[in-house]
């Protein structure tokens, strides 16, 4: 039995990069018990299949190819199984500009290329909003949208 729940977890891990929570919920719904499920985990974690680093790190790549913020990067990657410290430590490494990534999110979103002349405060408000809800903080999306 467990070399079905094994070759089960390797067809997964072929497919994409998984966390350690989300195969420990996978083989949960295939009811297997946590003892095993965490053999199994150890397993590959020690044959290198599985990595919460290698996931976080393409996990925030992704993201930040949607154009996501910091903020909603990190409340998804949570609910992922991931740890503040590994998240920390892949954007660190990953060296992001948050100016550059909020004014390209801006730029895609209003197809202004060019800082506009004053805008009047409610259109400021509510591009600032909407950055806002994109996962970027105040100060970021203020100075993109001037």
């Amino acid at each position: 039995m467990q070399t079905s729940h094994k070759s089960y977890l390797y067809y997964l891990l072929s497919r994409r990069e998984y966390s350690r929570f989300e195969l420990l919920q996978k083989l949960k719904q295939r009811q297997v018990s946590e003892e095993e499920s965490n053999i199994l985990l150890d397993e590959l974690i020690t044959s290198g299949w599985q990595s919460d680093e290698r996931f976080a790190e393409c996990f925030c790549r992704a993201q930040l190819s949607k154009l996501r913020g910091s903020n909603r990067i990190y409340q998804a990657i949570m609910q992922k199984g991931i740890d503040k410290d590994t998240y920390e430590a892949t954007l660190s490494e990953l060296e992001v500009n948050w100016s550059q990534v909020a004014r390209d999110c801006y730029v895609k979103k209003y197809r202004v290329y060019e800082p506009e002349e004053a805008l009047p405060f409610d259109v400021q408000q509510k591009r600032i909003k909407y950055l806002i809800a994109q996962g970027f903080g105040f100060d970021v999306s203020k100075e993109v949208v001037g």
